[in-house]
This record gives C-alpha cells, sequence and structure tokens, in this order.
C-alpha cells in the first residue's frame, strides 16, 4: 500500500520548547546517554513512544518533526542517543563500539517508562529494536526503512551491485584502518530535495560508526517474529530509498505479521526530509486504529 504527500504544513526547525533534555545515569558499560521528552499541553493519549535513531545519527533526528507531531497528538514520547552519538558519553571509545554496547544502551532506555512503550525506531535503530523483541516488553512496533531480520547481510551486496564505486571504501571501512568520510554517507542516506543548509546542518551532527558496529549488523542473529511476542508493527518504506528496497521492508512486515505502507516520493530518511510530517501522521493513525 502506498501513500502520498498530504498538505499538512512542515516543522523544520527542530525547535520546539516542549522537549525536554536530560542525560540517563550511567548503567552497566554504558556511559551517561543522552535522554529526550516531550510531553503533549493537555491530556496523555495512549501509551508513551521511545524513538531510536539509526546509524551515524542521534536524537536531533526525531527532534525535527516527529518529537513535535507526537505531542500534537496528545501523546508523550521519548528519543535516546547510544553512545558516542548526539550528546551522548563515550564519544572517544565510539572506534571500538559493538552492537551490542548500543542494544544495552537501549535496554537503558527501557528502563525510564512505567509500562510498556511504542517503540518507533528507523533503519540500525530498527534492527536493534527487532532483537530486542522477546527481551524487552513492547506495546507495539514502529520500523521506518528497517534492515531485515538478519540485518544487513543481504543490503550491502545489492548497494555494491548499484554502486559499485563505494567497493574500495567498504571493504578499507572494514579491513583497514580509514572510514568512509561523512560526505559519502550524507551522498548515500539524504534525499537531493534537500537544501544545502539543511544538508550541513545535519551532516554536522553525524558520526561515523565502527567497522565493528557495521560488521555486527551484517551478521544474522536469531529474531523472534513480533506477531509471537503479541507486538503489533507496522513498516514504513520509501519509495525511493536506495539502501531499504521496498521488497525488503514488505518482507520483514511479512515475517512480523505486521502491516507494509511505502510512502510515495520518500528516501532513507523519510522521518527528517520534506513530508516527514505526513509520515509521522500516517503512523499516529495506525496507532488509533489499533487503539494503541
Amino acid at each position: 500500500m502506498t501513500f502520498s504527500d498530504c498538505s499538512a504544513s512542515e516543522r523544520t526547525n527542530g525547535h520546539d520548547d516542549r522537549v525536554t533534555t536530560r542525560l540517563l545515569p550511567s548503567c552497566g558499560s554504558a556511559p551517561a546517554l543522552e535522554f529526550l521528552e516531550i510531553k503533549p499541553g493537555g491530556e496523555t493519549l495512549g501509551a508513551p513512544i521511545l524513538c531510536l535513531h539509526g546509524a551515524f545519527d542521534g536524537t536531533w533526528m526525531w527532534r525535527e518533526i516527529f518529537l513535535g507531531s507526537i505531542a500534537d497528538h496528545g501523546r508523550a514520547a521519548a528519543a535516546i542517543s547510544v553512545r558516542g552519538h548526539g550528546k551522548s558519553g563515550g564519544r572517544a571509545d565510539l572506534p571500538s563500539a559493538t552492537l551490542a554496547d548500543y542494544i544495552q544502551d537501549i535496554q537503558c532506555a527501557f528502563r525510564e517508562f512505567s509500562e510498556p512503550p511504542i517503540v518507533i525506531a528507523h533503519s540500525l535503530g530498527a534492527l536493534i529494536a527487532q532483537r530486542l523483541l522477546g527481551k524487552e516488553r513492547m506495546r507495539a512496533l514502529v520500523l521506518l526503512t528497517p534492515m531485515t531480520p538478519e540485518g544487513m547481510c543481504f543490503v550491502s551486496p545489492q548497494l555494491l551491485a548499484i554502486m559499485p564505486a563505494i567497493w574500495p571504501e567498504m571493504i578499507d571501512g572494514f579491513f583497514g584502518s580509514r572510514r568512509p568520510p561523512l560526505t559519502r554517507v550524507a551522498d548515500l542516506i539524504f534525499p537531493t530535495r534537500l537544501s544545502p543548509t539543511d544538508l550541513d546542518r545535519h551532516v554536522s551532527k553525524m558520526v561515523i560508526e565502527s567497522a565493528q558496529v557495521m560488521f555486527d549488523a551484517h551478521v544474522p542473529s536469531a529474531t523472534m517474529p513480533a506477531f509471537m511476542c503479541g507486538v503489533p508493527t507496522l513498516v514504513i518504506s520509501g519509495a525511493v530509498d536506495p539502501i531499504v528496497s521496498w521488497e525488503s521492508a514488505a518482507r520483514t512486515a511479512f515475517y512480523h505479521g505486521g502491516k507494509h505502507l511505502v510512502a510515495n516520493n520518500a528516501g532513507h530518511l523519510l522521518h527528517v526530509e520534506p513530508g516527514a510530517e505526513r509520515i509521522a501522521t500516517a503512523v499516529l493513525h495506525w496507532l488509533d486504529e489499533m487503539y494503541l
């Protein structure tokens, strides 16, 4: 199923006075972690929402549009930056981080909720959310341009086939000493419809992931289907996403017994691209329809 642009005005400046920021205290091996929260002005409706960012990103991705849209709809939400990302601690140790470290960080965020949250997760964060099924209680799961349950093992060969020029950087990134520059990452994941100002603003906040994190994301891991955990699932993919095809997203939705939507004219970062507010609206409408 596809849906097109809506006429709603876009919130793009990333500033909302309702958002509060605090650092979660260190737990386990996790450093202090950036934690953003937003609550509606009136009565809070439905279950709380936890937003998980993807590779290279942080809570700032969710602050752009999604957190405000959620609060406008009467819901409370939070977002976390894993170690080394955003304003979280651990930046100096980021080159040695593992995917298991990120999973532990996100489990720290789950402890901040008095009831199972609805999880909205993007890309690599969506992979982590899937691997937490059966380990953390979730009210529902929304996956935006997600890695498939088995991870990136089928994504990278597809990328290398359509973009062979990135072969040397991929090889050196895994086995050499040089990490792909952020400009190359930005060329791959950001849409051309973003203004140069917005693009520079986003790229200035990004960080390069460790080779170990990217390697871990390629190694398949046993993932419990969401329907077996009683977790309703929605998957949204972008029609022009160069990383996660609609076929991959459809397979992820089928695996979890969930619903799949394809957003026309949307790419991999559909939650911050022009038209992101319609993505937030589609998610919120689905939650309402599911009485969540």
